[in-house]
């Protein structure tokens, strides 16, 4: 948990991390699942909680 925080404060891997959300958000396969997440609140991210297929291309 402190190295998410760190990263989180170093402004290069901010960078780093915002850009690869970037990348993640353009997939046409990701895209339609990070929408309804965006909107389903908690309820829709249990719903992928345990899916490995979703998982492994946000990994």
């Amino acid at each position: 948990m402190s190295q998410m925080l760190e990263s989180l404060s170093n402004p290069a891997q901010k960078d780093q991390l915002e850009e690869r959300m970037a990348r993640i958000k353009e997939d046409p396969s990701l895209k339609p699942i990070l929408e309804e997440l965006e909107s389903g609140g908690p309820t829709t991210m249990m719903k992928y909680w345990n899916d490995q297929d979703v998982l492994k291309k946000l990994g």
